[in-house]
């Protein structure tokens, strides 16, 4: 990893992609090493798919002749945001699968970029072993082994497996204690544990990175479920409705102010057209795809009942 890219990384972590944008462009022309090119235009790719322009990303980088490993990883996951189906989506999943196994071992083990991608792609659905297996299945150094553990903690938080979590950011604070991504991790573990000494230390250190850095979706959705965490509903909300306003179609926003809204007992009109937002932002979604897989059980129940 390229040290003049810590800005742009840093940027792309906290989620401030216009910055990233104006940092990425001003790179353009004074990086010379082919590698720091290649991780910048990577990075870029990244902030265009996270900032909702993913079909700008498949246009690009040309599937052939194959582009860097790091860019051909971006390339799937933009492809994967754009399936409108599940076997558009199961197409680009078993082309993941491919680049992750080497065909001749003992071969080099997958770049950096496509083992983070592909446990995001993994996590999207629901298959949090192979996620684990795809953040794991290399070594790394650096800042690729920050995101790397990164990508470990959130996968192990959405397996309610907080003490293991624990230990993956125990690591990443002795190899960088100050980074963003170890920051962000930690307060991520101490929010999931519930209580209120750890909830206390997240909600410092999101407030901090908000008046070091300025505040990002990311960081607002974070500050608002630690003031829900700690039963302070009307902070919690003005902060989701914050984080909105910079990002009206930003998944985790949305999902947060129905958990929000629901938690203050809001009308069922406001938290549908929270509901209405994301699914027309993000129908792929986990939340999304679990709502509607409950829906399916409880009709085929209801129909089951009504035909005995």
């Amino acid at each position: 990893m390229n040290s003049e890219l810590y800005e742009l990384r840093t940027y792309y972590h906290l989620g401030n992609y216009a910055a990233a944008r104006t940092e990425g462009e001003a790179l353009a022309t004074s990086l010379t090493s082919p590698a720091a090119i290649t991780e910048r235009d990577t990075l870029m790719a990244r902030v265009s798919i996270a900032d909702g322009h993913a079909s700008e990303v498949v246009a690009a980088i040309p599937a052939s002749p194959p582009p860097a490993p790091s860019l051909m990883a971006v390339r799937l996951h933009a492809s994967y945001v754009l399936a409108d189906s599940d076997a558009a989506r199961a197409e680009v999943v078993a082309a993941l699968a491919a680049a992750l196994t080497p065909d001749d071992p003992p071969a080099p083990p997958p770049d950096a970029t496509l083992r983070v991608i592909g446990a995001a792609i993994y996590g999207a659905e629901g298959d949090w072993d192979a996620a684990l297996r795809a953040v794991a299945a290399g070594g790394s150094t650096g800042a690729a082994s920050l995101e790397a553990s990164a990508a470990q903690v959130r996968i192990l938080l959405a397996m309610h497996r907080t003490d293991v979590a624990a230990g993956v950011v125990d690591a990443m604070k002795a190899e960088d204690e100050d980074a963003t991504l170890t920051q962000l991790s930690a307060a991520a573990v101490g929010l999931a544990t519930g209580r209120a000494d750890a909830v206390a230390d997240a909600t410092y250190t999101y407030t901090d990175l908000v008046e070091r850095h300025g505040s990002t979706p990311v960081l607002l959705n974070g500050l608002a479920l630690c003031h829900l965490a700690a039963g302070r509903l009307d902070e919690a909300d003005r902060l989701v409705r914050e984080a909105l306003a910079k990002d009206p179609a930003c998944a985790e926003t949305l999902v947060n102010a129905i958990v929000v809204a629901t938690a203050r007992g809001k009308k069922g009109e406001l938290i549908g057209r929270y509901e209405a937002a994301l699914f027309a932002a993000a129908p792929g979604c986990a939340w999304v795809r679990d709502r509607a897989a409950a829906e399916a059980a409880l009709d085929r129940a209801i129909a089951s009942v009504g035909g005995e």
